[in-house]
């Protein structure tokens, strides 16, 4: 039977303040924020195209001709 070696939970204050894990730490809030940035202009162009689809089937020749004939 093998023992395993509990992992500690929280990092040290020397451990979170040496260099790599403040680069870490910033290259991970740039991620983040890029990821959120991406998929805010994305939600943005569906809201566009969304609203040219629209635009275009209510100006369409057919549902105009719909309207005019009552």
């Amino acid at each position: 039977m093998t023992t395993r070696i509990p992992h500690p939970v929280a990092m040290s204050e020397e451990k979170l303040q040496h260099p790599c894990s403040l680069a870490a730490f910033r290259s991970t809030k740039l991620l983040v924020g890029c990821y959120l940035a991406l998929s805010g202009l994305t939600l943005v162009a569906i809201a566009l195209l969304r609203s040219d689809t629209a635009r275009v089937i209510v100006n369409g020749s057919h549902l105009r001709g719909v309207f005019a004939a009552r």
